[in-house]
Order: C-alpha cells, then sequence, then structure tokens
C-alpha cells in the first residue's frame, strides 16, 4: 500500500481561506475538485505565498503545488529563486490554457530555466485547438501538462470524503414555483469579446411563461446576485438550466454547479472546443449554436419531458464518469512519483 504524501499548496493571500475551507470545512469551492482528489492520497499543508516566500522550509514536503496566479511580475523573480534553490518537485496549478495565459506561464518557465524543478502543470479548462502545442511543449521540456477540473463557485456545496457524497446547503421555500428556464451570472465589459452578453440579452427578451434570467455587473451585483443558497435552489427548480461560456469561451463553474446538482442543462457551441466535450456521445442534443437553435431547443424540452429527461440521463452518465474524485486522484497519483 503506498503511503500518504506530504503536499504543500502555495496560494495568493486572499485565496488562502478558500484552500482552508475545503481542507477543514469540506466547502467544495473553486478548487474543491482539485483538493479532493490530491486528499486520496496525501496530506495537504497550506502556505499563502508571502509564506512561501518568507518561510524555510524543511524537508517534510514530497511536493509542492504553486497556484499560478502567484506569479506576477512583482513576484517571479523571488518565487523562481525559491524554487530553484528548493530540492523538491513542483508542480504549478493553471486555471486555463487559454493561448496569452498559458503563453505567459510557460515563459516564465522557460525564461527563470524552472524545466528542471516543474515537473507537472494542472490545468482546469484544456482547449482541444491547444493540444498539440502542450504535446509540442512537453517533448521539448519534460514538464506534463494534465487535465483537471473546477469545484463550484460558491460555498453551498460540501463534499464528504468518507462517503463520496455531495450535500447542499439551501432554504427551500414553501410555495415553490418551477421556472422554464433559468440563468443566473455576470457581465462586465470583458464579455463583448464572446457571445454570453448576448445571449443574456436575447433570452430575456424571450416569451416564455416563468422564466427566470439574472445577470448583474460589478455595479448591482450585491443587489441582484443570488445568495449561493437561492441559487442552488433556483437551479434545482428549473425545467431547462442554461450554460454560457466564460470571458475566454470557457467552461465555467455553472457547468460543474448544474451537474454536481443533477440537472438538465443546454450549453452554448464553445463546449466543443473543450477537450471535455470529446467524451460526450451525445452533443447534439444539448449544445446550441445561435440563438435561433437555443430557442427551438428550447420549446422542444419543455414540450417534451420525456426526452428531457433521457438526455439528462445521459449528461449525468458522461460527467460523473470523468468528473470522480476518487478515479480522478488515482489518475494523478501517477505524476507525483
Amino acid at each position: 500500500m503506498n503511503k500518504f504524501m506530504d503536499i504543500l499548496f502555495v496560494v495568493r493571500k486572499k485565496n488562502y481561506d478558500l484552500v482552508n475551507d475545503v481542507l477543514e470545512k469540506n466547502i467544495f469551492n473553486r478548487y474543491g475538485f482539485f483538493l479532493c482528489s490530491l486528499k486520496i492520497f496525501s496530506n495537504i499543508y497550506v502556505y499563502s505565498d508571502t509564506q512561501f516566500l518568507n518561510k524555510l522550509l524543511n524537508d517534510k514536503f514530497d511536493h509542492i503545488i504553486i497556484d499560478c496566479k502567484c506569479f506576477s511580475k512583482e513576484t517571479n523573480n523571488e518565487l523562481s529563486k525559491k524554487i530553484k534553490i528548493l530540492n523538491l518537485k513542483v508542480s504549478i496549478l493553471s486555471y486555463i490554457d487559454e493561448q496569452s495565459k498559458f503563453i505567459n506561464l510557460l515563459k516564465i518557465i522557460i525564461h527563470y530555466n524552472l524545466k528542471s524543478q516543474i515537473k507537472n502543470i494542472f490545468v482546469m479548462n484544456v482547449f482541444e485547438k491547444n493540444s498539440k502545442t502542450s504535446k509540442f511543449f512537453s517533448k521539448k521540456t519534460g514538464i506534463k501538462i494534465v487535465s483537471t477540473h473546477y469545484g463550484t463557485g460558491g460555498s453551498s456545496v460540501l463534499y464528504d470524503m468518507t462517503k463520496q457524497a455531495y450535500h447542499f446547503n439551501y432554504k427551500k421555500k414553501a410555495d415553490p414555483q418551477i421556472n422554464s428556464i433559468f440563468y443566473s451570472g455576470s457581465i462586465s465589459n470583458r464579455d463583448k469579446r464572446n457571445s454570453r452578453i448576448h445571449y443574456i440579452q436575447d433570452l430575456s427578451k424571450l416569451n416564455i411563461p416563468n422564466k427566470r434570467i439574472i445577470f448583474f455587473d460589478q455595479k448591482n451585483q450585491e443587489l441582484l446576485r443570488l445568495s449561493d443558497s437561492d441559487y442552488i435552489y433556483e437551479t434545482l427548480n428549473s425545467e431547462i438550466n442554461i450554460v454560457l461560456p466564460g470571458q475566454f469561451d470557457n467552461i465555467t463553474y455553472r457547468f460543474y454547479e448544474v451537474n454536481i446538482l443533477n440537472k438538465f442543462y443546454l450549453i452554448d457551441k464553445h463546449f466543443l472546443g473543450m477537450s471535455i466535450s470529446k467524451l460526450y456521445k451525445n452533443l447534439n442534443d444539448f449544445v446550441f449554436h445561435n440563438i435561433n437553435d437555443l430557442k427551438s431547443k428550447i420549446n422542444f424540452y419543455l414540450n417534451n419531458p420525456d426526452k428531457r429527461l433521457l438526455v439528462q440521463t445521459q449528461q449525468q452518465f458522461t460527467f460523473r464518469n470523468f468528473y470522480n474524485i476518487s478515479t480522478h486522484g488515482k489518475q494523478i497519483r501517477n505524476y507525483f512519483k
């Protein structure tokens, strides 16, 4: 039987509590899936980037994982020096392999000659179009690029490691209303670069009874944004959940949230550009390509609940196969040898 490893996880100071919430309170936030997968085979310790740079580390750690957001113009030099003087294996956690952000990270590795120290880059959002670039980089540097996944964007989902089960903290309403369609998310000036803002505008105009479309920006989010509890409640009480892309046309937390809650969803065409889409066999049943296609699918599934349930079952079957903490933990364990 393999002994448990001791892994140090380094994050920006402002995210320190988020990591501790997963480790100590079982809160399944953005780090939830990755950290819970690590817990299958390791004891995890957490330092802020400041602690990591200022503390004298002993040899008790088998591996160090650094959140890529710790790297910046102000910290690159210090972080790189610290990594090079440590006689330990290092991995990096990256949120997305969006071309410019991922290339910047790779430039840091090459510029500071960190190829021999860094063993893996774990990526939460893997684009299919970048697979060749990733393979070329791995071949040249020996650094493995490994796919992993987001957790959720809130704090109302818990994960019980012993029972391997999710728990949802939300308040039920005495007289619930079922939403026909539901979407909730933020928009900003950055979203003008992708299709999300256009879909939201068109969804708001749809003449469909009991629809619930909520969007907000930094100015009005305190007024309009749902609490974590209400967000879970509305998602669970909706016949169709709409899932839209992130600012880089990437997968968002909402994709994972709706799936964890075991609800039916329609997702836009940018999902096809993500590597995990290749795992689904029935993409045409729930991926929409434009607003007319979305309208057509909404009308079809509202009028055919049996078909909706069938597709939902297929969605869940595929999702549960790859989004499995125990299985994923065993898979990524091989990258820490």
